[in-house]
């Protein structure tokens, strides 16, 4: 008997650690954010079902549907003005974001697209 009440208790101290480490993502909804892609920052602007990106001293600017799948997940589509600019681009594509991490003002992501081999990981960090 004492065997299966310690076992039921580790199990439930596992289950609250393992709740504990999931990620915050929920404060990464909307806000805007600065990302790094080798050496070139990017202003993101992310406000309900839209999100913009901007090549910092730039202003072409490329805008995104967003559906999120789940609080730490979401998918981006072109906004259909980008296939004006980029006639030759598949109408289909799409990336799919994780947030795997989070810190006070950052998360850790990682992209997998239709339009690209493997997963490409970074931080974003929360500016507003």
């Amino acid at each position: 008997m004492k065997y299966i009440i310690n076992s039921f208790l580790l199990c439930c101290f596992c289950l609250i650690g393992v709740k504990r480490q999931q990620p915050d993502c929920k404060r990464f909804k909307d806000g805007t954010f600065t990302i790094t892609d080798k050496d070139v920052v990017y202003i993101i602007e992310r406000h309900g079902n839209k999100q913009s990106e901007t090549r910092q001293g730039s202003t072409d600017t490329s805008a995104f549907v967003v559906t999120w799948i789940n609080d730490c997940t979401y998918r981006l589509n072109p906004y259909p003005d980008y296939f004006v600019k980029h006639p030759n681009e598949s109408k289909d594509e799409m990336m799919m974001i994780t947030i795997t991490k989070t810190t006070p003002n950052s998360y850790f992501e990682t992209t997998t697209s239709n339009f690209f081999k493997g997963e490409v990981s970074a931080e974003v960090v929360k500016i507003k």
